[in-house]
């Protein structure tokens, strides 16, 4: 038991393309930097429906993950044998607080894993040839997605239900992810068609599959989708990587004032976004949770 201590099936389907000419998408947003004065990373990364804000930071020589409700931190760390540094990344928590995330194992070594609240640790390894196994998001029915590192070097997403897991790739991909499902099955992620490619989004939806890609951009990465069918990511061009929102029909970026680099990991139902921003004046690294205000 863990405490939380204070302080293959391919996808198929037709490939259709979805979006519109980008603008301006408006939120407040609050900035969390306490778990650690030392560390140098605060990546946030999920938020409950009640509210819990989970991630992970580092220090000079581990990574530890964090809960936050009402200004106090709660540092989350996997139990370990012998010397190893200690590695707990949290990727997303769901409203019965399970959470899921990559960590140094007891058993020494990296993989994925599930924790509940109660402190049950469950590992999260895909039973195919791979070498790492990371969950990236659970549903509120405890569905789990993510992705593992192939022979090849390749990634390939994963879909955990009921206890089966299946492998899901993009028709002729080289490389595919999945980042998120929501309450409906809704799967979003990115692929590339070769080693090195450029990342292409994708949704899939009762066996379609959709690209998506914010215009004129280089490379196009959905990281999260809500209920409501409402999408957050990253774009890139030739000088930058920014944030975007997608409503179904039109991409926005998502400005954040005073913050040279962001990346939004999760869209809540609620509209909340949530995920991590470097300052533009101190280069600090910060999680943040931002609330539409359109």
């Amino acid at each position: 038991m863990l405490k939380r201590f204070a302080r293959s099936t391919a996808i198929v389907g037709a490939l259709l393309v979805a979006g519109a000419a980008a603008q301006a998408q408006k939120y407040s947003f609050n900035y969390f930097r306490d778990p650690s004065p030392n560390a140098p990373v605060i990546s946030g990364t999920d938020l409950s429906p009640t509210g819990e804000l989970v991630g992970w930071y580092t220090t000079t020589t581990a990574a530890w993950g964090f809960s936050e409700v009402g200004g106090k931190y709660t540092t989350i760390a996997l139990p370990q044998q012998g010397s190893a540094s200690p590695y707990t990344v949290i990727n997303s928590i769901n409203g019965q607080g399970k959470l899921v995330g990559v960590g140094r194992l007891p058993e020494g070594y990296v993989d994925g894993f599930l924790l509940t609240s109660s402190g049950e640790l469950t590992t999260i390894a895909v039973p195919f040839p791979n070498t790492l196994t990371t969950p990236l998001s659970i549903n509120s029915s405890g569905t789990i997605v993510g992705n593992y590192t192939t022979e090849s070097g390749a990634l390939n997403g994963f879909v955990l239900e009921d206890g089966t897991y299946k492998a899901y790739q993009v028709p002729g991909s080289y490389s595919t992810t999945i980042n998120d499902i929501n309450d409906n099955g809704v799967i979003v992620g990115s692929y590339t068609t070769s080693r090195g490619g450029t990342s292409i989004g994708f949704m899939l939806k009762d066996g379609t599959l959709t690209k998506l890609t914010f215009p004129g951009a280089i490379n196009t990465v959905p990281n999260s989708i809500n209920a409501d069918g409402h999408i957050v990511g990253h774009y890139d061009t030739s000088n930058a990587e920014l944030p975007f929102y997608f409503d179904g029909t039109t991409y926005t970026q998502i400005a954040v004032p005073g913050q040279y680099a962001c990346n939004f990991t999760h869209i809540k139902n609620s509209g909340y976004v949530v995920g991590t921003c470097s300052n533009s004046s101190t280069y600090a690294t910060e999680a943040v949770v931002g609330t539409p205000t359109l």
